[in-house]
């Protein structure tokens, strides 16, 4: 023992002594080799310190099974004991290793917390939105009824009150309800507020399984004028009253009586945008200016929502018939269902209220696990450089006793340690994200919330924990099947070709997924920016909102009060500091509300018969947004009520020689049937909708000529000064006007136009944050593979460059094999970008799925990112000091 200290060789030599003869004789010249050259190779005190540590730390605990492995008889003996023992030493020596290496272990704790965190917060979103059922009373029976009308092309319609009371006679459901959600004003109760209603028939809240938390819901049997507030509004109206159930509060200046509270957790799912929940809930009544929307059969004008529950075991098809035999007598009465092609269908209700949003949560549920799955890729290669780094260690344990199967348990137990701590990591960075996601998430996804970490989503955070750490730990484990102890003994040094090629196709296959992602984030990225460069028709900039509603009980209808009251409402805007120009429109573009009718030339025949855009206007609007006249001229004092304005699109449809001023348009805004209205003039397209979508054609009616009651209008104004200081001298201006009528729904009209776009920006946040991700672990796996070789190929670079090989062409080895990889990763991604760019064509705009121009420049980009992970290990050989290399031989 020429090469270590006298009293470490003596050490060494007792510790041998507890072994049997027969494993000294066989194996004792191998663990003096090793232990002599790990000694020269340890250099400082503190690290020799260690390896005398380890070394003794195994031999004393090997020894007894060495013993075993010599006396061995029957294994039928072995006891519960025995196996806890060998399963906790197992589970201790992977604590060891773990413990051991801080530095390694902080980066495979990050990278499996990142991934593991991102994974469980969006699973967390996916399990409430798509995996639970509705929070109903036998969800599975509830149905959407939906009717179109074919003939127009009109995909949902309102239903009216008439039909409503049809369906409820159908022997196939158990119960129909039906609910409008309007806007009205509350006053009695301190301020004015406008609130959102819920307008239901008296079962509506039992077939939602609502429970009051005071007093009860309504009932058939209610007179007109109750109403039941949502927990929200009791809280921050009512100050959370005890005695609130009684009193008298007035909506739209009508009175109506409290009969009670309802639970904190009703929550109202119907499909379609909608501005948020109800604030109140108020039983069928006859207030309405158009007519009685609870009675009317028309088909040209409803207003309600309707929600079904059907029959124990009643068959689909069986719906169907009875639906289609209901619009078959509905005809006989109101020949328009027939002329329209209404068509009723009943549709599962929780079908209905994800629709769209199942596409988009699978899509980016699937890039969070390919997140995952690069994050396993990374840390597997991580663990197979440090099993590999280890090998020495592994080949005495072997010489010393230990089976194979010990070995490879104590690779797995590490790789589960590390999983665990990494999901324990993440999962706090779950909570932390599933608190951000409704604030950044569009509101068709935000109000399917509360998300939270819970029980159903621990156990997807342990499934991903066990699922990571078997994957991980796998090819480190099946990796001790090739340790040799004699080379590893003998000092044997490289990395084997096995080896090098498994690293190599880990790191391929993480390059191969980041291009697939970041193409991904590159398409929604181009689709976002095509989408913002098409002008909506008007102008956006420095333009505020805010919606106003006047009373029935005290604007008359009809009569010209209402308007007075908002012509009154824009003048007084316009007159404060600040504002340059203001104008009234319901509804506005974007906003989310929506007023469509039919429309016909008048001398054309029934069939003709299309859809347009309502939409109620003073000239001042035209101003203020800055849309056109093209032709013709706007309404003025002194107008019959029955002229109108059209957009470009709707006289091109409806008069393709282009010579509309002056034709007449049979239009029903009233929902008593077609009538005919004057073409004053023509202005130009606007898109009011999406953007994606060619402008719609517009039917805009004077408001002079127009008792709009009960309802809200917007009011745009065109600020030179920040909205916020603007607000306060509208709000006391509305004050002065009407003391009753307040200011609500503030906003801006690009806050509204980029509402459009939420959907496409939620999904680029997301994708873009999982290719980000994706990317780095990908440059780290590239990285430390391309270093772990420089560390293994020292001696060889040094006997090269002693030999009169240089700097550069060494680094240029290096890099040469960091841009194979990268190379065979930016093929192999280009692959299953193309393969899969056609998951994202419902999402694209102006972009074709396998756009050359974005799959290019994401290659370009990761092959710039690989060339610098490349470069570091690279510069590093190109700096190994070949004497200290050959000083050390």
């Amino acid at each position: 023992m020429k090469g270590l200290p006298r009293i470490v060789g003596v050490l060494l030599t007792l510790m041998l002594r507890v072994f049997p003869d027969s494993f000294r004789a066989r194996r004792g010249d191998e663990v003096r080799a090793f232990v002599e050259e790990a000694w020269r190779e340890a250099g400082s005190p503190r690290a020799r310190g260690r390896l005398l540590l380890l070394v003794s730390w195994d031999l004393v605990t090997s020894a007894p099974r060495a013993w075993r492995g010599r006396n061995r008889g029957p294994r039928t003996g072995e006891g519960t004991m025995g196996r806890r023992h060998v399963g906790f030493d197992v589970l201790a020596h992977a604590f060891r290793d773990v413990v051991r290496n801080p530095a390694g272990t902080g980066l495979v704790v990050a990278t499996l917390a990142a991934a593991i965190g991102l994974s469980t917060a969006l699973f967390s979103v996916v399990d409430r939105i798509l995996l639970r059922p509705l929070d109903y009373p036998d969800a599975g029976r509830l149905v959407y009824v939906n009717q179109a009308r074919t003939a127009l092309d009109e995909e949902a319609t309102l239903i009216s009150g008439g039909l409503l009371r049809r369906l409820g006679s159908a022997d196939v459901f158990e119960a129909v309800e039906g609910v409008a959600l309007i806007r009205q004003n509350l006053t009695g109760a301190g301020l004015p507020r406008q609130l959102e209603v819920g307008w239901t028939s008296p079962g509506f809240l039992g077939l939602l399984g609502a429970d009051p938390l005071l007093g009860r819901l309504m009932r058939p049997d209610d007179p007109e004028g109750v109403v039941v507030l949502s927990h929200g509004l009791w809280l921050t109206q009512f100050g959370g009253d005890p005695d609130v159930v009684g009193t008298s509060v007035a909506l739209d200046g009508h009175a109506h009586t409290i009969i009670g509270v309802a639970s904190p957790d009703l929550r109202l799912r119907l499909p379609g945008r909608r501005r948020g929940q109800p604030d109140l809930w108020r039983g069928p009544d006859s207030r309405w200016q158009n007519g009685d929307i609870w009675d009317e059969l028309g088909a040209e004008f409803g207003m309600l929502r309707v929600l079904a529950r059907t029959a124990p075991e009643v068959a689909p098809d069986r719906v169907a018939e009875v639906l289609e035999a209901l619009v078959a007598v509905a005809a006989e009465e109101d020949p328009a269902y027939r002329e329209t092609g209404v068509v009723l269908t009943a549709t599962p209700l929780r079908e209905r209220v994800v629709e769209g949003l199942d596409r988009t949560l699978a899509l980016l549920f699937g890039a969070v696990l390919a997140v995952l799955l690069i994050a396993c890729f990374n840390v597997a290669n991580l663990l197979l450089v440090r099993a590999h780094a280890q090998r020495r260690e592994l080949a005495i344990e072997l010489a010393l006793g230990a089976s194979r199967k010990r070995l490879a348990g104590t690779v797995l137990a590490r790789s589960l340690l590390l999983a665990s701590a990494g999901a324990g990591a993440g999962t706090l960075l779950a909570a932390a994200l599933v608190w951000l996601i409704p604030r950044v998430a569009p509101a068709a996804v935000a109000e399917h919330g509360p998300f939270a970490v819970d029980a159903r989503i621990l156990l997807f955070s342990l499934a991903c924990t066990l699922g990571t750490g078997l994957l991980t730990g796998a090819l480190p484990a099946l990796r001790i099947r090739g340790v040799d102890p004699g080379p590893g003994l003998a000092g044997g040094r490289g990395s084997t070709p096995g080896s090098s090629r498994v690293r190599n196709t880990l790191v391929v296959l993480q390059l191969a997924l980041s291009l697939v992602l970041l193409s991904g984030a590159g398409l929604l990225t181009r689709s976002l920016i095509r989408m913002r460069a098409v002008a909506p028709g008007f102008e956006t900039a420095d333009r505020m909102t805010f919606s106003v509603s006047v009373p029935g009980a005290r604007y008359p209808w009809p009569g010209p009060d209402a308007d007075r009251f908002y012509r009154a409402v824009e003048a007084g805007t316009e007159s404060l500091p600040g504002v340059v120009d203001a104008g009234v429109v319901w509804p506005l573009p974007f906003s989310g509300s929506t007023w469509s009718g039919d429309v016909r030339a008048a001398t054309a025949p029934d069939e003709a018969r299309r859809t347009a855009d309502y939409v109620l206007a003073t000239e001042g609007y035209f101003s203020v947004m800055d849309i056109p006249l093209v032709a013709g001229r706007l309404w003025a004092e002194g107008d019959d009520r029955h002229v109108v304005a059209v957009s470009e699109a709707l006289a091109r449809t409806l008069w393709p020689d282009g010579a509309a001023v002056g034709r007449t348009v049979e239009l029903d805004p009233w929902g008593r049937g077609l009538e005919p209205f004057e073409v004053v003039g023509v202005v130009a397209d606007v898109r009011t909708r999406d953007l994606r979508v060619d402008p719609a054609a517009v039917a805009y009616f004077d408001t002079r000529g127009w008792s709009w009651v009960d309802w809200e209008v917007d009011v745009v104004a065109r600020t030179s000064a920040p909205a916020a200081a603007v607000l306060p001298e509208i709000r006391g201006m509305v004050a002065d006007l009407d003391p009753e009528v307040p200011v609500a729904e503030v906003s801006t009209v690009e806050a509204y136009l980029a509402q459009g776009s939420a959907g496409l920006r939620f999904a680029l946040l997301l994708v873009g944050i999982f290719g980000g991700v994706a990317l780095v672990l990908a440059a780290v796996g590239l990285y430390g593979t391309l270093a772990y070789l420089v560390g293994l190929q020292k001696r060889e670079i040094g006997i090269r460059m002693a030999l009169g090989s240089k700097r550069l062409q060494i680094t240029g080895l290096v890099l040469d094999r960091g841009l194979r990889l990268v190379g065979a990763g930016v093929v192999l991604g280009l692959v299953g970008a193309v393969l899969l760019s056609g998951l994202l064509d419902a999402y694209l705009f102006g972009v074709e799925p396998g756009d050359p121009t974005t799959l290019v420049g994401v290659a370009t980009g990761l092959m710039g990112v690989g060339i610098l992970a490349a470069l570091i290990p690279a510069r590093r050989a190109g700096r190994v000091d070949p004497m200290t290399i050959l000083r050390s031989e």
